[in-house]
């Protein structure tokens, strides 16, 4: 797992990810070597996926987790949210938990599940 402030490669409206960035290359290259998990933020909008989505490593995907605003007024369209992940050997679970301010605690939201296969980390339906 690799946390970093900063995305390698940046989510943008409507598409989950944006133009080629500098870190493709780290992408590519930290995926290929193991990695299974990319955690970043900065950008302050929610979105977890498989890297195969934009990046062919050898047949090998790792999965993109990117944090939204949890507790800043610095939110970008979405409410207040945090990820939790829920670990298994060969299963990971990502819940995004979402600020509901009506009832003033946050809320789970999106559930996605990612299973572990030969050819690396796959969405599970």
């Amino acid at each position: 797992m690799l946390v970093a402030h900063h995305p390698f490669d940046e989510p943008h409206a409507g598409s989950p990810f944006g133009r080629s960035r500098p870190g493709a290359d780290a992408v590519e290259a930290l995926a290929g070597d193991g990695i299974d998990v990319f955690l970043t933020g900065h950008l302050h909008v929610s979105f977890a996926g498989p890297s195969a989505t934009r990046y062919k490593v050898g047949g090998r995907s790792a999965i993109v987790v990117e944090a939204g605003t949890a507790t800043s007024t610095r939110v970008r369209g979405e409410p207040n949210a945090f990820n939790v992940l829920r670990i298994e050997p060969q299963a990971i679970q990502v819940d995004h938990l979402v600020w509901d301010a009506a009832g003033r605690t946050f809320v789970t939201g999106q559930q996605q599940c990612f299973e572990h296969t030969t050819d690396g980390w796959t969405t599970r339906p």
